[in-house]
């Protein structure tokens, strides 16, 4: 019996995303070529928030407002961090993605 392997799964799910034209960066962890992901976290496995790219996105999305602002939203992303419960993280990023960001 063929099993179904996470990382299969992980890739038809990039795949995609690349064909709807997001950028596709693997971490080294899985892609011995590109080191980008772990020089953006400078190689801290455990932080899964790019802080540069979000910073940017979040001033290229919401243009206007205070440097203050930018970096509470910031902080509001990073909390997911506080909590071991995948499940409850995944929840929280999802309300934050949805809801946006209350500052």
């Amino acid at each position: 019996m063929n099993s179904i392997k996470e990382e299969s799964i992980e890739n038809d799910a990039l795949e995609s995303l690349e064909k709807q034209g997001y950028q596709v960066i693997k971490s080294e962890v899985y892609n011995h070529t590109s080191k980008i992901i772990d020089a953006e976290r400078n190689n801290d496995h455990t932080k899964f928030i790019l802080e540069p790219r979000l910073s940017k996105v979040l001033k290229e999305l919401n243009p206007g407002y205070s440097d203050d602002i930018y970096r509470r939203a910031l902080h509001e992303f990073s909390k997911l961090a506080d909590n071991p419960d995948m499940m409850i993280n995944n929840h929280y990023m999802h309300k934050l993605l949805i809801e946006g960001v209350k500052i």
